[in-house]
């Protein structure tokens, strides 16, 4: 959204980002610092995007659906930079990546770049999603195990799960590109709740990284899984 509302006020475009209510009060004022239109919109991620969706303008969103999938995909091809980036600083190859999941979008990406880029010899990969009241949120739905044995539950208990702070990743939809390359590449998923995202942000603000939730969780899915060697954390909300 930041991004989004930086090239619009550059380029002279009029720009609206809609987002949950729930996503914290200093992630919508850099946004609307951008110039940018800030749409609250009652409910999850989800419920942001369809909102987008009835907006009548281009759309530029990092999920993908059935008709909707050039723009996303651009946007993936883009968030396989952070890799770049990453490569370039490190000394060997980490043995362990993880990533939130979100609609899947920023995984994907990340998926995609180690499998290509290592093949057979790429980290183990894996993908942390929200756990809202013990029932995972279901972004990567009919991909995780934990997603394959409910499916996300009925809409009306969708509903009645409380939102989690984590609300950049709080999705029940997945995008549409993200499912196929998270079936094939992903090596692990795990879930963390609110309570573990808030350890993991005391965590790294002891070490001088002022972290958001959102951003926080691959590090929370870190702690819980302890793994071995090298890891590789991508964090994608400063607080």
């Amino acid at each position: 959204g930041r991004a989004v509302a930086h090239v619009g006020r550059a380029r002279g475009f009029r720009v609206r980002v809609y987002m949950s209510a729930s996503t914290p009060s200093a992630s919508q004022e850099r946004i609307r610092a951008e110039g940018a239109e800030v749409v609250l919109v009652n409910g999850t991620y989800d419920d942001a995007v369809a909102r987008a969706r009835d907006d009548g303008g281009v759309i530029i969103s990092d999920t993908a659906w059935p008709g909707y999938e050039e723009v996303p995909q651009l946007i993936m091809a883009g968030y396989t930079h952070i890799c770049d980036e990453a490569e370039k600083q490190w000394t060997a190859r980490p043995d362990a990546v993880f990533v939130q999941a979100g609609v899947g979008a920023l995984a994907g990406a990340v998926v995609s770049w180690f499998c290509h880029r290592y093949g057979d010899e790429k980290p183990r990969l894996t993908i942390v999603e929200v756990c809202r009241a013990g029932v995972p949120a279901g972004r990567t739905a009919g991909v995780s195990p934990a997603r394959r044995r409910d499916g996300g539950g009925t809409a009306a208990e969708r509903a009645a799960r409380l939102p989690s702070i984590m609300s950049g990743l709080d999705c029940d939809e997945p995008s549409s590109l993200a499912v196929p390359v998270l079936q094939q590449g992903a090596d692990d998923f795990v879930t963390v709740n609110d309570d573990q995202a808030r350890d993991a942000m005391v965590r790294l603000a002891a070490a001088g990284i002022n972290s958001g939730p959102s951003g926080a969780a691959g590090y929370a899915g870190v702690i819980a899984r302890r793994p071995v060697g090298t890891v590789l954390v991508i964090n994608t909300e400063g607080a």
